[in-house]
Protein backbone atom coordinates (compact mmCIF):
# COMPACT_ATOMS: atom_id res chain seq x y z
CA UNK A 1 0.00 0.00 0.00
CA UNK A 2 1.32 3.41 -0.96
CA UNK A 3 1.10 6.31 1.51
CA UNK A 4 0.09 9.84 0.50
CA UNK A 5 3.70 11.02 0.94
CA UNK A 6 5.03 8.26 -1.30
CA UNK A 7 2.42 9.23 -3.90
CA UNK A 8 3.97 12.68 -4.01
CA UNK A 9 7.25 11.08 -5.07
CA UNK A 10 5.40 9.39 -7.93
CA UNK A 11 3.72 11.29 -10.74
CA UNK A 12 0.12 11.19 -9.49
CA UNK A 13 -2.74 8.86 -8.58
CA UNK A 14 -6.22 7.67 -9.58
CA UNK A 15 -8.93 9.18 -7.38
CA UNK A 16 -12.64 8.89 -6.77
CA UNK A 17 -14.12 12.37 -7.14
CA UNK A 18 -17.41 13.09 -5.37
CA UNK A 19 -19.51 16.11 -4.49
CA UNK A 20 -20.85 16.94 -1.05
CA UNK A 21 -23.19 19.95 -1.07
CA UNK A 22 -21.29 22.32 -3.38
CA UNK A 23 -17.78 21.05 -2.63
CA UNK A 24 -15.75 18.52 -4.61
CA UNK A 25 -13.62 15.95 -2.77
CA UNK A 26 -11.26 13.26 -4.03
CA UNK A 27 -9.64 10.27 -2.43
CA UNK A 28 -7.02 7.82 -3.65
CA UNK A 29 -8.64 4.72 -5.15
CA UNK A 30 -6.00 2.54 -3.49
CA UNK A 31 -7.41 3.51 -0.08
CA UNK A 32 -10.97 2.44 -0.95
CA UNK A 33 -12.06 -1.19 -0.88
CA UNK A 34 -15.53 -0.82 -2.31
CA UNK A 35 -18.11 1.74 -3.38
CA UNK A 36 -21.73 0.73 -2.76
CA UNK A 37 -24.96 2.58 -3.51
CA UNK A 38 -26.48 3.69 -0.21
CA UNK A 39 -29.63 1.60 -0.76
CA UNK A 40 -27.54 -1.54 -1.24
CA UNK A 41 -25.48 -1.32 1.97
CA UNK A 42 -25.90 -4.76 3.61
CA UNK A 43 -23.52 -4.75 6.58
CA UNK A 44 -25.61 -3.79 9.65
CA UNK A 45 -22.70 -4.71 11.96
CA UNK A 46 -20.49 -1.95 10.47
CA UNK A 47 -21.23 1.61 11.59
CA UNK A 48 -21.55 4.07 8.72
CA UNK A 49 -19.99 7.47 9.38
CA UNK A 50 -21.54 10.42 7.55
CA UNK A 51 -18.89 12.67 6.02
CA UNK A 52 -21.05 15.77 6.51
CA UNK A 53 -21.13 15.06 10.27
CA UNK A 54 -17.36 14.58 10.46
CA UNK A 55 -16.86 17.88 8.67
CA UNK A 56 -20.01 20.04 8.68
CA UNK A 57 -20.54 21.57 5.26
CA UNK A 58 -23.80 23.34 6.11
CA UNK A 59 -25.50 24.58 9.28
CA UNK A 60 -28.13 21.85 9.00
CA UNK A 61 -27.56 18.18 8.19
CA UNK A 62 -26.91 17.55 4.52
CA UNK A 63 -29.66 16.04 2.41
CA UNK A 64 -27.90 13.36 0.37
CA UNK A 65 -28.89 13.40 -3.31
CA UNK A 66 -27.06 10.24 -4.42
CA UNK A 67 -25.73 8.51 -1.27
CA UNK A 68 -22.99 5.93 -1.59
CA UNK A 69 -20.88 4.13 0.99
CA UNK A 70 -17.16 3.61 0.62
CA UNK A 71 -15.35 1.08 2.76
CA UNK A 72 -11.83 1.47 4.02
CA UNK A 73 -9.83 -1.32 5.64
CA UNK A 74 -7.54 0.13 8.27
CA UNK A 75 -5.53 -1.72 10.93
CA UNK A 76 -7.73 -4.81 10.71
CA UNK A 77 -10.98 -2.84 10.85
CA UNK A 78 -13.56 -1.91 8.25
CA UNK A 79 -14.69 1.71 8.30
CA UNK A 80 -17.73 2.70 6.23
CA UNK A 81 -18.15 6.29 5.13
CA UNK A 82 -21.25 7.73 3.49
CA UNK A 83 -20.46 10.15 0.70
CA UNK A 84 -22.68 11.85 -1.84
CA UNK A 85 -22.77 12.19 -5.60
CA UNK A 86 -19.80 10.20 -6.92
CA UNK A 87 -18.73 12.07 -10.05
CA UNK A 88 -15.83 10.38 -11.74
CA UNK A 89 -12.58 8.49 -11.52
CA UNK A 90 -9.88 11.04 -12.30
CA UNK A 91 -6.13 10.99 -12.56
CA UNK A 92 -4.63 13.67 -10.31
CA UNK A 93 -1.12 14.57 -11.46
CA UNK A 94 1.40 15.64 -8.87
CA UNK A 95 1.88 19.06 -10.47
CA UNK A 96 -1.84 19.81 -9.94
CA UNK A 97 -1.68 19.30 -6.16
CA UNK A 98 -1.26 22.31 -3.88
CA UNK A 99 -0.97 22.56 -0.12
CA UNK A 100 -3.42 24.69 1.79
CA UNK A 101 -2.69 28.42 1.94
CA UNK A 102 -0.94 29.44 5.16
CA UNK A 103 -4.01 31.07 6.68
CA UNK A 104 -6.14 27.97 6.06
CA UNK A 105 -3.42 25.65 7.33
CA UNK A 106 -3.40 27.47 10.69
CA UNK A 107 -7.13 26.94 11.27
CA UNK A 108 -7.56 23.57 9.54
CA UNK A 109 -9.17 21.15 11.99
CA UNK A 110 -9.23 18.00 9.90
CA UNK A 111 -5.78 16.49 9.37
CA UNK A 112 -7.25 14.02 6.88
CA UNK A 113 -7.64 16.90 4.42
CA UNK A 114 -4.16 17.09 2.95
CA UNK A 115 -4.25 19.21 -0.20
CA UNK A 116 -6.14 20.89 -2.99
CA UNK A 117 -6.24 20.10 -6.69
CA UNK A 118 -8.28 21.23 -9.66
CA UNK A 119 -10.74 19.07 -11.57
CA UNK A 120 -12.15 20.77 -14.66
CA UNK A 121 -11.13 24.16 -13.21
CA UNK A 122 -12.96 23.51 -9.92
CA UNK A 123 -11.14 23.13 -6.57
CA UNK A 124 -11.08 19.61 -5.13
CA UNK A 125 -10.23 18.88 -1.47
CA UNK A 126 -8.03 15.79 -1.14
CA UNK A 127 -8.89 13.29 1.60
CA UNK A 128 -6.52 10.77 3.18
CA UNK A 129 -8.94 7.91 3.95
CA UNK A 130 -6.50 6.17 6.30
CA UNK A 131 -6.28 9.24 8.56
CA UNK A 132 -10.04 9.63 8.33
CA UNK A 133 -10.55 5.96 9.29
CA UNK A 134 -8.18 6.36 12.25
CA UNK A 135 -10.25 9.32 13.45
CA UNK A 136 -13.51 7.40 13.06
CA UNK A 137 -12.14 4.43 15.01
CA UNK A 138 -10.86 6.64 17.83
CA UNK A 139 -14.27 8.35 17.91
CA UNK A 140 -15.93 4.93 18.29
CA UNK A 141 -13.61 4.05 21.17
CA UNK A 142 -14.43 7.33 22.96
CA UNK A 143 -18.16 6.62 22.67
CA UNK A 144 -17.84 3.01 23.80
CA UNK A 145 -15.49 3.64 26.74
Amino acid sequence: MTTALQKLQIEGFQALVFRMHDTLFATDLEQIDELVEGDHWTHPDVEVFLLDRLMPLTASPLVYKDPHVITIHFQGNTVALQIDQPQDIAYIPIEAIRSFPFIVEKVRQHLWLWGISLEKKEPVLLIDCHKLAAGCLSQQEEVWN
